[in-house]
């Protein structure tokens, strides 16, 4: 009965807006946590995604978001204390987003689906030489988000992503972003 009550409010709810295709971006920080204590924090994120909504509350989304570790200023600290470990990764991702939107400007949203992605893993021990690896793999991502909806074309709003990366690692990321709707 749960099930069902909470699928007829979504068929029910009404769309904040019209468009049916939508352009985002957005920038974060996300922490990346790995096999034998492989792990980064505070690193700058990245993403672009297209989504087409086929259903008010249903939309099909690709995009791709990159990580680049080492690139904020607490990963570089860290780094000059002790030995070098980063872990870098890409990820192109393809899923379903299911929204609905409680007021006519309020948009909530989940997603998930799959994400092919690219593992870089560079050590460098103390006085050492730099060693690095690369791992690709296919996994499952989702995440939960809002959105503010202004003159029905714009989406300013913040989300969180868990990627699960190739090699077993994990990825949590915030964005703030926006949506350009069409």
């Amino acid at each position: 009965m749960k099930k069902a009550f909470i699928l007829l409010i979504m068929m029910a709810s009404s769309a904040s807006y019209a468009a049916t295709h939508q352009i985002g971006v957005g920038l974060g920080v996300a922490n990346t946590d790995g096999p034998n204590n492989w792990s980064s924090t505070a690193d700058f994120i990245s993403k672009i995604d297209y989504a087409y909504q086929f259903h008010p509350n249903l939309a099909v989304e690709v995009g791709y978001a990159n990580l680049e570790a080492g690139s904020s200023s607490v990963s570089a600290l860290l780094n000059l204390l002790g030995n070098k470990q980063v872990v870098d990764y890409s990820t192109g991702y393809t899923g379903l987003k299911a929204s609905v939107s409680p007021l006519s400007f309020l948009n909530l949203y989940a997603v998930g689906g799959a994400n092919y992605s690219s593992v870089k893993q560079t050590y460098t021990p103390r006085g050492g030489t730099e060693i690095t690896d690369t791992h690709r793999g296919l996994h499952p991502y989702y995440g939960v988000g809002t959105e503010v909806v202004i003159f029905n074309t714009v989406g300013l709003g913040v989300e969180y992503r868990k990627f699960f990366l190739a090699n077993d690692f994990e990825s949590d990321a915030v964005f703030a972003g926006m949506n350009i709707k069409f």
